[in-house]
């Protein structure tokens, strides 16, 4: 499995190298994505070829 880290997961260009692979993509989103963003995300993945993809949100965390 292949794991795009959150600041990166709207690049294209690294989106459809990993697709390209084959293999599983995890696509971390980022904190400063709004959670509809992620479909476009999605919606690239697909286009590119990847069959097997998961989204994974970072979270956030308040106080200490």
């Amino acid at each position: 499995m292949l794991q795009i880290p959150a600041f990166l997961c709207r690049q294209t260009d690294l989106l459809r190298a990993a697709a390209e692979t084959g293999r599983a993509i995890n696509v971390k989103k980022g904190q400063f994505l709004a959670p509809l963003d992620v479909r476009n995300i999605a919606e690239k993945l697909v286009t590119f070829g990847s069959e097997n993809s998961v989204s994974l949100s970072v979270g956030t965390t308040f106080g200490l």
